[in-house]
């Protein structure tokens, strides 16, 4: 069951403007993470975590996003960046869809649709990606707890 944790961050300097936005699904987590930079179009990645490895960071940084709806997710995410287990290509190039640097809340709108149908989207554009070894290898260890 897809949930999303607080509400997007959003960090919209001129260039780079990034958005973030953190989501579960049982013992899968990730960030999607949108990306502008000097020229149209937005990007969107996947970015996932192994439950069973997260750092400090991104822990704090949930329990932040959850409950106080602060704007700071950016430093506890890069800092759980450096651990990544699989980050995703453009999932909007995939699916052609592109955004102009000021539709960011219909990005958003988006993004969130797509993430709730992240394993379908991801076998259909990336049937042989590392995601598939990585949410087997977490979906192993929930048979295993």
């Amino acid at each position: 069951m897809i949930k999303f944790i607080g509400d997007w961050q959003e960090d919209l300097a001129w260039c780079p403007s990034q958005l973030y936005r953190l989501v579960e699904d049982g013992n899968i987590s990730f960030v999607i993470y949108c990306r502008w930079r000097h020229e149209d179009p937005w990007t969107m990645e996947f970015i996932f975590f192994d439950k069973n490895s997260k750092t400090k960071e991104y822990n704090q940084t949930k329990k932040q996003y959850e409950f106080t709806g602060d704007s700071s997710l950016s430093t506890g995410i890069r800092q759980a960046f450096e651990k990544v287990n699989c980050w995703m290509p453009d999932l909007l190039e995939q699916i052609n869809l592109f955004y102009k640097d000021d539709d960011y809340k219909l990005l958003e709108a988006k993004s969130e649709e797509l993430a709730a149908n992240w394993r379908e989207l991801l076998t259909k554009y990336f049937p042989e990606g590392a995601w598939v070894k990585f949410v087997e290898k977490m979906e192993a260890s929930n048979e295993k707890d």
